[in-house]
């Protein structure tokens, strides 16, 4: 009756097929199709059966005369006299009109097709019943099999070919595609091609993630018939709804599914049919998780109670689902406690109701197992088993759990990479679960199998113990799973490298060459820009005549690194030696000579790589920095440690200057190929200035400066996969640098360390970091066993001083300018009135709170007169209204913004969108606009430089603005700072004075997650806030005030006194840090009082007792250095300091420099506790002493 009911449900729907095929024989089949190549086009046999069918009928009524023109519609006996008259022997039954021929000739049509049809469903269902696999039965929903059956009869009736594409729209809104294939037995005649079948589908799948109606791939299930003669493969695309809003036992009806089938003769048919949709494949049971899992519960208890540890068989009502019912085999999980009922069902909320029903128990918790390596990271890991069902006995089981990768993206590279190693995917399940804040984790099942294993289709004829061989040897799948790994972060670039155009390249090979590419494009271009550009590089160096030799410097990079039996110094010079000759022999191009030479000279510089880590998310070297300038023509000062990160469309460089640093990330996201090339030309050069501006900045404090910039290629991406790429390459460049710098067992055992030396490094948010980047960074520092995981990263939420919502840079750019406009412009701003301009919005950090602090400290003295920002400009002579710039800041608007009302009379307001007078205005406002000073508080860096500082002066050469204190970043190049100051007498606040007070709040905030707990953080947080915001005015102050009084006894520009102080201070850090290291612990404790006085008083207070515990010695070490050098250099000034003749005596005159200081303190008490002075002569002497009794001290012991 099943099989009577499936045919006469089909004849229906498989007649409207054969008429909807007629009428779109000239339709593409391939309408969801990004590539339609591979299509198949009806056989053309089709259209003479489609054709014979008769016009649709007349239904109007004829007179007999009107019959004259259709004697020869009706042959055979029908016979008519000249009148046109019916013979008399004609039967009085036959129909003798028209409209009464073609009713009959089309019921004989339909009876003839019907019985045809028939046929061929009495012929496929048996057949499909037969050869279809257990699991298709267990997990495809019966309407959607029904659909199946019916797709296939109506194909193999018409005679086509085995190609038939099928769409349902769910009521939901998810959609669902299947794909009937012929399956391998059908491919003989293409056998080369037939391993990638699995990957042309989804090769072919819907990919636009930036179209509004973008559905994610959330379910893939693939079966292959017994016979090997034809494919089901299923692709369901949108989130399944958390709402249990339908029992198990109810249908969602009304989905309509488009069918697209395709044969061989460039014409196409398409079918549609409406179905229904089984709760199978939506989470429609009000059911509870627990009766939902039963049998996954059940199998999990008998697992932990040791059941099956003893072989015992235990009845498990388990799914005959693949070969997964082997309660009582050594295949089973061991017990855990994550297969514990809790834990089972908090795990259950995290996972499609789908998956749990149609999963085996068995393989449920091994992929539990799975889940559980990768939660909470960006990691995958992958296991394989051998499959023990008969019938493939050489096939085996691969699990993939991936965390936060694109479910289409993670099929299509396991795919890629089962197929570049002649493995076929016989049967494939693709799921999509939960992982709370951190994402999702996509599961991947598949049943692989050789690609000759099943070439013989005459199971008499193949070998029993080849079978049994492949099976036992599943150890030929463990390149194959370091290869699955590493896809889901190989730049795309390098996998066309490896999968498409040099196979026998290893992924290894091929990400090493790839990465120096990169890395080669900062440096050769300062060459020649145009010859080293990054395309002609990549091009050159994977060009057929040169790869060989790329090649074979990659390989000299991995032998020089290969954990077991690493290449002696010895044997790599042979081995470079050797290289070098055959270049120098073999290349006659001079450019591939020079990129191939300076690859050598980056593997000889390269310390230390994590290219044989199996969990890397990157690749990522530790490099020598004089490899960065090796041509230093300029007489740069070399930094300390450079790394460099290559990866999934980014690349990063980490800058340093000191052992012990920290500085901002920032990321770089050009919009095209070609500002994506510029950037890449120059992303050392910003690097490094960065970080050498943060060195100059970090003098106060114990660390030393650095900066990371990671530049993203996001071309053709925007919104959501824009910012996924962008979270993606803050997590891949931060776990390489716990790669490198974080020692655990596998980086002893499978990094080889020619750098000798522990590293300590910290970072903060920059441009474009978010506080999501933020908590996971500080999360992963602790799952990488980062010593002081809090302190890594600082401006955390809970546990950090935001820098934006206290305005801890505002605070000390304001400083700078209140001393300035005093020293500079004899301006009281506290009396008198002054102008400003800003760049920067008022949704910015520095420059949204120096608006604010600005208003807090002068009121209506001062008038800010022009702010510039992203979105446009704002213009005011007579000053912007307090009020309206005041409610932009509170609500984080952008200048544009600003309510047009609130403007004077002379006010204008330029919105970059209206026009190019609106971009120029906006472009223009910082030289037009004349104002008494100049605060620059964003912009991108160089935005005035040599070619164009002139436009800051008005006609008369004067300077549009007398001061400039800088609070954004390298606003200005050096060369145009001191072009400002010689023709125009420009005073400038440079950037590593003004805005420093940022780094030494950062700094405080990584001391203050050393020495305190979160909970003794958060309870104590606004008092601590608010000491930090009084060191910040005080460094801020002491910095100024000296700036100016070296420039009294010694004028030059501001920035070269500034850059002067920096260099003086820094030095004699470096001196003092050194003559500690020589000193015993009670000598050191003695300057301990150093370090304290640093810190706020509440963290002192709480935690210095605990500081030798807490805090690593070098760090303690460089705290009491940074802390008496810069003491020294503020109170005694740059040329006494400068004095000195040596960097010993300087150490040695520092230390005893306390001494004398301490010395001092005691005399001042004595002085004030006397009273046989008067208070006029005892307070005069006091103030002796702490201008200069120190220093004199120190003479008169010389």
């Amino acid at each position: 009756m099943n099989h009577l009911k499936l045919a006469v449900r089909s004849n229906a729907v498989i007649n409207h097929m054969h008429t909807n095929m007629h009428m779109n024989m000239s339709r593409t089949s391939s309408h969801f199709h990004r590539n339609s190549n591979n299509a198949h086009a009806v056989r053309i046999r089709i259209q003479p059966m489609l054709t014979s069918a008769m016009p649709e009928p007349q239904h109007e009524d004829h007179d007999d005369d009107d019959d004259d023109n259709n004697n020869n519609n009706v042959q055979g006996q029908v016979q008519y006299n000249n009148n046109n008259r019916v013979r008399n022997e004609t039967a009085s039954w036959q129909p003798y009109k028209n409209v009464d021929i073609q009713r009959v000739t089309q019921t004989a049509i339909i009876h003839e097709i019907t019985h045809q049809q028939s046929q061929t469903i009495a012929k496929v269902v048996p057949w499909f019943l037969a050869n279809m696999p257990s699991s298709y039965f267990n997990t495809v929903p019966e309407e959607f099999r029904l659909d199946h059956m019916k797709a296939v009869s109506a194909i193999q009736d018409a005679n086509m070919d085995l190609h038939l594409n099928l769409k349902t729209h769910l009521p939901d809104g998810r959609l669902v595609l299947t794909y009937i294939r012929p399956g391998k037995a059908d491919q003989t005649a293409a056998r080369k091609g037939a391993t990638g079948r699995i990957l042309n589908l989804v090769k072919d799948l819907p990919w636009n993630h930036n179209a509004v109606d973008y559905l994610p791939l959330s379910r893939v299930q693939v079966f292959n018939s017994e016979d090997h003669s034809m494919s089901i493969s299923i692709f369901v695309f949108g989130e399944e709804g958390g709402s249990a809003s339908a029992s198990a036992s109810n249908n969602i009806d009304g989905a309509n599914m488009d069918a697209s089938a395709s044969a061989s003769a460039s014409a196409s048919a398409s079918v549609l049919s409406s179905s229904t949709f089984s709760p199978l494949l939506s989470s429609t049971s009000s059911t509870s998780s627990e009766t939902i899992g039963s049998r996954i519960l059940d199998y999990a208890h008998h697992l932990q109670s040791g059941e099956f540890s003893e072989n015992v068989n235990v009845n498990v009502n388990v799914n005959n689902n693949d070969d997964d019912n082997h309660a009582d085999d050594n295949r089973n999980p061991l017990p855990n406690h994550i297969f514990e009922k809790e834990e089972l069902l908090a795990y259950f909320e995290k996972c499609p109701e789908t998956y749990i029903v149609r999963s085996d128990p068995r393989r449920f918790l091994k992929q539990r197992e799975l889940y559980e390596k990768v939660t909470g990271t960006e990691c995958m890991a992958v296991s394989v088993e051998k499959s023990w069902v008969e019938h493939s006995a050489g096939d085996f089981w691969v699990d993939i759990a991936v965390a936060n990768s694109l479910p289409q993206v993670a099929l299509e590279n396991a795919s890629m990479v089962l197929s570049r190693n002649n493995f076929d995917i016989v049967r494939a399940h693709l799921d999509i679960l939960s992982d709370d804040d951190n994402g999702d984790v996509c599961m991947l099942r598949l049943l692989v199998e050789r690609h000759d294993h099943h070439d013989n289709d005459d199971p008499s004829t193949s070998s029993t113990s080849d079978s049994i061989n492949q099976v036992e040897d599943i150890s030929v799948l463990d390149p194959i799973l370091l290869e699955l790994k590493r896809t889901k972060w190989m730049d795309p670039y390098a996998m066309e490298l490896v999968f498409h155009r040099y196979p026998w390249l290893s992924l290894r090979r091929g990400e090493v060459i790839t990465g120096l590419c990169s890395l080669l494009h900062p440096i050769m271009s300062k060459k020649d820009a145009f010859a080293f550009s990054l395309g002609n590089i990549f091009d050159m160096m994977t060009n057929k005549r040169y790869i060989q030799h790329a090649s074979s410097i990659a390989d000299l990079f991995l032998d020089r690194f290969r954990p077991s039996n690493p290449l002696s110094d010895e044997d790599f010079d042979e081995r470079k030696g050797d290289l070098m000759t055959k270049i120098m022999t073999d290349v006659e191009d001079t450019m591939a000579k020079d990129l191939l030479i300076k690859m050598i000279e980056i593997v000889t510089h390269t310390l230390r790589t994590n290219i044989y880590l199996e969990n890397r998310y990157a690749l990522g070297l530790r490099l020598d920095p004089n490899v960065m300038h090796s041509d230093n023509a300029d007489d740069k000062e070399v930094p300390y440690g450079v790394i460099y990160v290559h990866g999934r469309r980014f690349n990063s460089f980490h800058v340093r200057f000191k052992d012990i640093a920290r500085g901002g990330m920032r990321l770089v996201t050009p919009t095209s190929q070609e500002s994506h090339a510029l950037e890449s030309a120059r992303q050392y050069d910003e690097c490094y200035g960065l970080a050498y501006a943060q060195q100059l900045k970090n003098k106060d404090i114990p660390e030393g400066g650095s900066k990371a910039v990671n530049l993203i290629n996001c071309d053709e991406l925007s919104g959501d996969a824009k910012q996924f790429v962008m979270r993606k390459s803050v997590k891949a460049f931060t776990n390489t640098i716990f790669d490198l710098i974080v020692e655990t067992d596998e980086t002893r055992q499978r990094v080889v360390d020619r750098l000798g030396k522990s590293e300590v490094l910290y970072l903060g948010p920059d441009e474009q970091v978010t506080v999501e980047d933020i908590n996971w960074i500080v999360k992963r520092a602790k799952n990488r066993g980062y010593a002081i995981p809090n302190a890594f990263m600082s401006s955390k939420p809970a546990s950090g001083i935001n820098h934006k919502e206290f305005g801890v840079t505002s605070e000390g750019v304001n400083t700078y300018l209140d001393v300035a406009l005093r020293n500079v412009l004899d301006i009281d701003p506290t009396k008198d009135k002054f102008t400003v301009k800003i760049t920067g919005g008022p949704d910015g950090d520095v420059a949204g709170n120096e608006i604010k602090i600005l208003f807090r400290e002068y009121g209506d003295n001062v008038k800010i007169v022009g702010i510039a920002d992203g979105s446009g400009c704002a213009e005011d002579p007579d000053g912007l209204d307090h009020e309206e710039l005041v409610r932009l800041v509170d609500n984080t608007l952008s200048i544009s913004q600003f309510n047009w009302s609130k403007l004077g009379p002379k006010g204008e307001l330029h919105a970059v969108d209206d026009n190019e007078e609106g971009i120029k205005a906006r472009n223009s406002m910082h030289n037009r606009l004349v104002a008494d000073a100049f605060i620059p508080a964003g912009g991108r860096p160089n935005t005035i430089d040599m070619s164009n500082y002139k436009n800051f002066l008005l006609p008369d050469g004067s300077p549009s603005s007398r001061l400039i204190v800088e609070g954004a970043n390298l606003f200005i190049t050096g060369d145009a700072r001191q072009a400002l100051y010689d023709e125009a007498g420009v005073a400038i606040i440079k950037d590593s004075s003004a805005n420093k007070a940022g780094v030494i709040t950062s700094s405080y905030e990584i001391c203050s997650a050393m020495l305190l707990s979160e909970e003794d953080f958060a309870s104590n947080k606004p008092q601590i806030v608010s000491e930090v915001l009084e060191k910040l005015r005080g460094f801020a102050r002491a910095e100024a005030e000296l700036l100016f009084s070296e420039y009294e006894s010694h004028p030059d520009a501001l920035p070269m006194i500034s850059q002067r102080i920096s260099n003086t201070i820094n030095t004699a850090t470096d001196a003092i840090s050194k003559e500690l290291d020589g000193l015993t612990a009670n000598e050191v404790d003695d300057l301990l009082p150093l370090f304290r006085d640093h810190l706020p008083n509440t963290i002192s207070d709480l935690a210095f007792h605990e500081v030798h515990s807490k805090v690593p010695p070098q760090y303690i070490r460089n705290a009491i250095a940074s802390c008496l050098a810069s003491k020294l250099v503020y109170k005694e000034g740059c040329a006494y300091i400068q004095s000195l003749n040596n960097q010993d005596n300087l150490a040695s005159l520092a230390i005893e420099y306390i001494a004398k200081e301490r010395e001092m303190e005691v005399l001042k008490k004595a002085l004030e506790g006397c009273n046989d002075m008067a208070d006029t002569e005892r307070l005069a002497i006091i103030q002796i002493l702490e201008a200069g009794g120190t220093r004199t001290a120190l003479d008169l012991n010389k």
